[in-house]
């Protein structure tokens, strides 16, 4: 917990095209290595449809996998800590009682692509931390567009760091199509509100204080 924190407090932030914050340094040596270990695969191939949903390249940090998986039950207590939890919401001011954790690792390879998209409304926090296993990249990071979804910036993808943003109607973000080498790592968490849908998804309990 004392590196998510840490690097919750030495966030950096940013205003354009849309306000979020950057982090590095996330988490400790031994829980980064367990993450990158996670048997998670990349999907044979892609959709022409540039969305999540429809591709199998994932696991959930839910109570089942929180079970099998030591680290999965680590980051998912770690982020609902009270710790965590009220830094995030000094940060960016917004109420997380009641809320319900989503943790996401995801594995893509070339081919993958993401459309511009806004997050749920249902989505309160998003997480996301780019993770490398083979060779670190620093060109991979999420691309983020103006309200017209014209490019403005991609963040950086290096190794362990991320950025963290609270969903609007104005933080389209996404991945536009590129070279990819070797695999793409990413864990994506949420803090979601108690009209989501999608219950298997979620870490356990309820965020409660």
């Amino acid at each position: 917990m004392e590196s998510v924190l840490q690097s919750l407090v030495t966030h950096q932030k940013v205003y354009s095209p849309f306000e979020y914050l950057i982090i590095k340094d996330i988490f400790s040596h031994s829980i980064y290595d367990e993450l990158v270990n996670l048997p998670v695969t990349p999907p044979e191939r892609y959709n022409a449809e540039g969305k999540r949903n429809s591709n199998n390249n994932h696991i959930f940090f839910n109570e089942m996998n929180c079970k099998k998986f030591d680290v999965c039950r680590k980051i998912a207590a770690t982020f609902q800590s009270r710790n965590i939890t009220s830094s995030l919401e000094t940060m960016l001011g917004v109420n997380l009682k009641g809320s319900y954790l989503r943790i996401g690792y995801y594995v893509d390879k070339d081919g993958f692509w993401l459309l511009p998209h806004t997050d749920l409304s249902v989505k309160l926090i998003t997480i996301t931390v780019y993770l490398s296993k083979d060779k670190p990249f620093e060109d991979l990071g999420t691309d983020l567009f103006d309200s017209e979804k014209k490019l403005v910036c991609t963040t950086s993808s290096a190794c362990n760091s991320g950025f963290i943003f609270r969903p609007a109607n104005n933080t389209w973000h996404g991945f536009n199509k590129k070279n990819i080498t070797g695999l793409r790592r990413t864990l994506v968490i949420n803090y979601v509100s108690e009209d989501w849908l999608s219950r298997e998804e979620l870490c356990s309990p309820q965020i409660n204080y």
